[in-house]
């Protein structure tokens, strides 16, 4: 079994500095929020992160949109692509 996630950022002459810069925000936010999220006080946390209940409107959520791609190989050889958006 094997399991691998990947990001797609296009094409342009700036994929590459999106795609390094994306990644090294994400190994920051782990390094950093496995360290020090028990740290942080509560009453900080419940000043800046958004409150229950708010979030996209419907509007900007019927806007947006993701596609999510599996790919498989059968035991033999038959290749399988189930695409979810």
């Amino acid at each position: 079994f094997e399991y691998a996630e990947q990001m797609s950022v296009g094409r342009s002459v700036g994929a590459p500095v999106i795609a390094a810069i994306s990644a090294a925000g994400n190994v920051a936010t782990m390094e950093l929020g496995s360290r020090f999220a028990n740290r942080v006080p509560q009453r900080l946390l419940d000043r800046v992160l958004p409150k229950p209940g708010t979030g996209p409107s419907d509007e900007v959520r019927e806007r947006g949109h993701y596609t999510v791609e599996t790919y498989t190989t059968t035991t033999t050889g038959a290749r399988y692509v189930a695409r979810m958006s």
